[in-house]
């Protein structure tokens, strides 16, 4: 089976329906920018998993996502994601709460 990655529709929250995740597709570069994509269980592409800790709700840090700036991230989501942003690179991340 083809894996097939496709941009999420906006940013408030639905549940998935089983079998599918949310993955981070990361762009390369030094102005954080992503896009939320669903895959299939049945057929993941290769992404890494990201653990931290969530850290305050309260402070939110807005992201470019799907091009448009908005996603609301903790700080401790925002600092991961620049750490480990590539400078000439997509990555595809999982990352809890998002």
């Amino acid at each position: 089976m083809t894996t097939q990655l496709r941009p999420t529709a906006g940013f408030p929250y639905s549940p998935l329906p089983p079998g599918i995740i949310r993955l981070v597709r990361l762009y390369a570069g030094t102005y954080l920018m992503c896009d939320l994509i669903i895959a299939h269980l049945d057929s993941l592409p290769p992404y890494e998993a990201l653990s931290y800790c969530w850290g305050d709700s309260k402070d939110r840090f807005p992201i470019t996502c799907n091009g448009v700036r908005g996603l609301a991230v903790t700080e401790n989501l925002h600092s991961a994601l620049k750490r480990l942003q590539l400078p000439n690179q997509p990555r595809l991340i999982w990352a809890d709460a998002i």
